[in-house]
């Protein structure tokens, strides 16, 4: 316990069974500059040899998602997916975080 709750306040990563069949959700938080405790998430479902995505929170291109999981549908390479799920989970807030910040500023004029 004392390593989760380390891991978790150095990478803002937590991951949690679901309540609905053999799901894990993985949060993330240190993900927007501005706000350092907006949650991103993603939720997969483990049950069979085919990993499905069941929600993804901010959503993703549906492309780079389909792409990912079938990636890791071929290679089985579970931590890198995490990876690469939390990189473009980052770079969409980063997109929304930049996009609402020039439409504060009255959209760059």
């Amino acid at each position: 316990a004392p390593e989760l709750r380390l891991l978790e306040s150095k990478t803002g990563c937590s991951v949690v069974p679901t309540k609905v069949g053999d799901q894990l959700k993985f949060t993330f938080n240190l993900m927007n500059a501005d706000d350092w405790s907006h949650e991103c998430h993603f939720t997969i479902d483990v049950s069979s040899t085919k990993y499905k995505l069941t929600s993804v929170q901010p959503r993703l291109d549906s492309t780079l998602q389909e792409s990912l999981l079938h990636e890791l549908n071929s290679t089985r390479k579970f931590y890198t997916f995490v990876k690469k799920m939390r990189a473009a989970l980052r770079a969409q807030v980063e997109k929304q975080r930049l996009e609402a910040r020039d439409k504060a500023r009255g959209g760059g004029r």
